[in-house]
């Protein structure tokens, strides 16, 4: 009898216990737990409609947001982020999202220009900085020979550039900014100064989607990118002026490609390759957050994390 009832217990026990945990994976599925509350302050400038501003910057989070089902609301002029549950990687990537204004900028590379010549003739770059001689075939088969300067050190490239004198600064409407070029042997990452106009062509603003995709050649993710339909007319039109002439493509200040325009572009659609030799995963999720941080938009205001709260 003793036995039977230890028995029963044992049983009953080992229901509960099932019971338990149903209601409590079926409560988390329709109630996930929340791990992480993000408050942001959002920095209103003066002379604006500060509730327009305050409502499209919340849209703009929610979008942002929405690929892990975060959970965006506005208290007290602050934007408040609950994330579910999410694996390290994510919760990393998610927080850089939230907050990121992605600055894409589309300009013309200025090959034509002998400025950096006059520079390396009057100021001979220091050691470790090098001179290099490229080419590539530019409209009608003309071939466009130009020289740039690389070195491994964005610092003493930097340095140098900073040194000039004021003879041999740019234009005012040209600009010498800084990418990422290939080493000897396709191997190393240099630093490589870009002779660029400083008229932005297309920007953030002028993209409505972007997505990830695997490029078939390489077998790398970039990110294509949709233009509005204005800035499909713009990109066309630009392309059609530049044929055989370098277009740079920045994000955040930084060149990461200057293609040779081949041809007039139709279509509204560009594509951002990702520079660097990095391994597959980090590539793709880099390129993951990119596409996200375009796809969702500008972020009208600027966003400062004010504090954040581990929730249960």
């Amino acid at each position: 009898m003793k036995k039977r009832r230890a028995l029963w217990l044992v049983v009953l026990a080992a229901v509960f216990l099932a019971l338990s945990l149903g209601a409590l994976s079926a409560r988390l599925w329709l109630f996930p737990a929340l791990s992480l509350r993000l408050v942001y302050r959002v920095k209103l400038p003066a002379g604006v409609d500060r509730a327009a501003l305050l409502e499209q910057t919340l849209e703009a989070v929610r979008r942002r947001a929405e690929p892990v089902r975060g959970r965006v609301t506005l208290s007290g002029g602050s934007i408040v982020v609950d994330l579910p549950r999410l694996a390290p990687d994510d919760l990393r990537a998610t927080r850089r999202r939230l907050a990121r204004n992605v600055k894409l900028e589309l300009r013309r590379v200025d090959d034509r220009s002998d400025l950096l010549r006059r520079i390396i003739a009057a100021a001979p770059p220091p050691e470790g900085v090098e001179v290099k001689r490229n080419d590539y075939v530019g409209r009608g088969g003309r071939i466009v020979r130009y020289v740039t300067l690389t070195s491994a050190s964005r610092r003493r490239l930097e340095a140098y550039l900073d040194g000039l004198s004021f003879r041999h600064r740019p234009a005012p409407d040209r600009q010498l900014v800084l990418g990422e070029g290939w080493g000897p042997h396709g191997r190393v990452t240099q630093h490589e100064v870009f002779h660029l106009h400083r008229r932005v062509e297309l920007g953030s603003r002028d993209v409505v989607a972007a997505e990830v995709f695997t490029d078939g050649i390489t077998g790398q993710p970039d990110v294509g990118i949709t233009f509005s339909k204005a800035g499909a007319r713009r990109f066309e039109a630009l392309t059609r002026a530049i044929v055989g002439q370098r277009l740079a493509i920045l994000l955040d200040g930084k060149v990461t490609s200057a293609p040779v325009v081949q041809e007039p572009i139709t279509g509204g659609k560009a594509r951002i390759t990702l520079g660097g030799f990095k391994d597959p995963l980090t590539r793709k999720l880099e390129a993951e957050e990119l596409a996200a941080a375009l796809d969702a938009g500008v972020l009208p205001a600027e966003l400062e994390l004010a504090r954040e709260e581990a929730l249960r």
